[in-house]
C-alpha cells in the first residue's frame, strides 16, 4: 500500500510526460472525470442553481487552489488574531476533517476551555483551539450550522473559516487564497494526475492572493509566480507572506507528557537543537518542505521517516519511532506541533523531544492586508 502511494504521489507532484498504459495514464482519465464535475458544479453556482446560504455575520474564508500544505491553518490563526486586535468578535469554523465530531459538529473551545480530544475535533481545529486562548473554535461539516452556533452562542461579529475556498455553500465576504511561491499552482493538472483541487480559472472568484513561503525564493528572482493566471485576476490584492518556526515545546526523555507539554522557555530561539544529531518524521502535506525546513535551522538530519498527511500515530508506530531514535544515536527526535497533537495520550520518548510549530508572517505586507481586511469589513 506504502508503495502505491508513494508511486501515486511521485505523479501526482511530478511533471513527467504521461505514458499510454500507466499509472499516469489511468489518474489523467479520472482526473478528466473531476474535471468535468467541477465545471459542472461551479457553472451551477454562477447560473444561480446552485445558491449560497447567508450567515448573519461577516465571513472570511481562507483556502487555497491545490492539495498540500500551503498555511491554511496558520493563516487562519493570523486572521482571526489581527481581527480580534481590530475589536471583531471573532470565531474559527472548522470542518474537522477526520475527526469524531466531524459529522455531528461541536464546539472544540469557547475561547477559555478546549471541550474536544483531536482524534473528536480533528487535529487543525484542536492545534488551532491550543494556540488561540480568547477565540472560539466551532467544528463541523456543516459550516452553516456551524456559523449560525458561533453567532447565536458567540455573538461573533466575523467568522473565519478553516480550508473553504471550494466550500461554496456558504457565502462569504472575503475569500483568499493561498498558493505556494514557488509552485503556485503544482504541475498545472487537476486531481488525481496533478494538485489542483480546481482549474486556475477558479481565481476569478477570489477576493485576495496570498503567496505563502516567499522566504524559500532567492533573492533577486523576478519570475512573476502568478503570470501563468494573470487572465483570472482581476483587481485581487497579492500580499507575500513567510512560514516562520519556532520551538513550541520540548518534551525532556522519560518524561511522560499527556499530550499538552509546558512551552519551552525560549520559543523563538533554536540553539539548543542548532548543530545537533537529529532524528525527525511527520505526517503532514509537506513531509519534504519540514525537512527542509529542519535543515535550514542548521541540524545534521541522520534520518527521516514521512507518514501520509492526517496519519494518526498507532502504538505500533510510535514503537517503531523509538527504535529508529536509538538506531540513529541523536540528540534530538524532531516533530512538527500538528504531528505532536495526533499523539494524544502518555509518551515516554527515548531521546528529548522537539516540537516545532510554523506561524505566518505578512512582514512588510502586514499594514496592507490590515487595511485589505478593513475595506472588506
Amino acid at each position: 500500500m506504502n508503495r502505491i502511494r508513494q508511486k501515486i504521489e511521485t505523479i501526482l507532484y511530478g511533471n513527467e510526460k504521461t505514458q499510454l498504459l500507466s499509472v499516469a495514464a489511468l489518474l489523467s482519465v479520472i482526473s478528466l472525470g473531476y474535471t468535468g464535475v467541477i465545471k459542472t458544479r461551479n457553472l451551477f453556482y454562477r447560473l444561480g442553481i446552485f445558491r449560497s446560504k447567508k450567515l448573519p455575520c461577516r465571513v472570511i474564508s481562507i483556502g487555497n487552489l491545490c492539495v498540500g500544505g500551503t498555511g491554511k491553518t496558520p493563516m487562519t490563526i493570523y486572521t482571526a488574531k489581527m481581527l480580534t486586535d481590530m475589536g471583531y468578535a471573532v470565531s474559527i469554523v472548522s470542518r474537522g476533517y477526520k475527526g469524531r465530531a466531524e459529522k455531528t459538529g461541536g464546539i472544540v473551545s469557547n475561547g477559555r476551555n478546549i471541550t474536544m480530544d483531536p482524534e473528536t475535533a480533528g487535529d487543525e481545529p484542536y492545534m488551532i483551539a491550543r494556540s488561540i486562548n480568547d477565540i472560539p473554535v466551532i467544528v463541523g461539516k456543516n459550516r452553516y450550522e456551524a456559523g449560525m452556533t458561533a453567532t447565536s452562542r458567540f455573538q461573533s461579529d466575523v467568522i473565519v473559516l478553516d480550508d473553504a475556498f471550494q466550500h461554496r455553500k456558504l457565502f462569504r465576504d472575503i475569500d483568499l487564497v493561498l498558493l505556494d511561491y514557488k509552485e503556485p499552482f503544482g504541475n498545472s493538472r487537476l486531481l488525481p494526475r496533478g494538485r489542483l483541487r480546481e482549474p486556475m480559472s477558479a481565481l476569478s472568484r477570489s477576493t485576495g492572493i496570498v503567496l505563502t513561503r516567499s522566504e524559500v525564493v532567492p533573492d533577486g528572482k523576478k519570475e512573476d509566480p502568478l503570470a501563468r493566471a494573470a487572465v483570472f485576476l482581476k483587481e485581487q490584492p497579492v500580499f507575500s507572506s513567510r512560514h516562520v518556526p519556532y520551538l513550541y515545546a520540548v518534551v525532556k526523555s522519560g518524561c511522560p507528557e499527556p499530550g499538552r507539554p509546558s512551552p519551552y522557555p525560549d520559543t523563538g530561539s533554536f540553539e539548543g537543537i542548532k548543530g545537533k544529531n537529529v532524528f525527525a518524521f511527520s505526517g503532514i502535506a509537506g513531509n519534504d518542505d519540514f525537512k527542509k525546513t529542519i535543515e535550514r535551522l542548521q541540524c545534521r538530519v541522520i534520518d527521516f521517516i514521512g507518514f501520509p498527511d492526517h496519519h494518526r500515530y498507532s502504538n505500533q508506530d510510535l514503537e517503531g519511532l523509538f527504535r529508529s531514535a536509538k538506531d540513529a544515536n541523536v540528540d534530538y527526535v524532531i516533530t512538527t506541533e500538528k504531528d505532536y497533537v495526533r499523539m494524544y495520550r502518555d509518551v515516554s520518548w527515548p531521546v528529548d523531544l522537539a516540537v516545532i510549530g510554523i506561524k505566518i508572517s505578512l512582514g512588510e505586507d502586514k499594514a496592507a492586508f490590515k487595511r485589505f481586511l478593513t475595506s472588506r469589513l
